[in-house]
């Protein structure tokens, strides 16, 4: 089973495909980690065509991996209103894009996700970081914060199914 994780964002949108290799019940005996990375989008552009990028890329990526389940970051409390509506809409043509794909959709709260993997629910990003790199054996340094989060979000999909 492919799993599609995505940490949204305006300016970043962190994306992680894992695979289920096998399964015993529910505990999960190996995992692969396909692809991660981040979808960027320029501060120069407008509003819209941001929006846009972020719909084709997602698009893109759900045609070549073909994710039975999508885990996304739920919004949390957010001191800038701006930015919380910004990632709202970001979340929302997310959540358009992958129902118009047929792509089932869960949201998870950065406090689960933390919990899980770390134990602390109040773990900063390098540890749940580190903790992503662990379980699916990445030693890529191209492994940026918003892509392991969406990594972390994957994961905690694969282990709550």
């Amino acid at each position: 089973m492919v799993i599609l994780g995505i940490d949204p964002g305006t300016a970043t949108t962190g994306y992680g495909v894992i695979k289920i290799l096998s399964k015993k019940g529910k505990k999960i005996r190996a995992l692969k980690c396909l692809k991660f990375g981040c979808i960027k989008t320029e501060p120069k552009d407008n509003f819209p065509k941001r929006l846009l990028i972020l719909s084709r890329e997602i698009k893109k990526l759900v045609k070549i991996h073909r994710p039975k389940l999508a885990a996304i970051e739920s919004l949390f409390f957010f001191k800038n209103q701006k930015t919380v509506i910004r990632v709202s809409e970001a979340t929302g043509v997310i959540i358009l894009i992958l129902e118009k794909m047929r792509v089932p959709i869960i949201e998870y709260s950065p406090l689960q996700v933390k919990k899980f993997l770390t134990k602390n629910g109040r773990a900063d990003k390098k540890d749940v970081q580190k903790k992503v790199e662990k379980i699916l054996k990445i030693k890529d340094a191209a492994l940026k914060d918003d892509a392991a989060d969406a990594l972390a979000l994957a994961l905690y999909a694969a282990n709550h199914l």
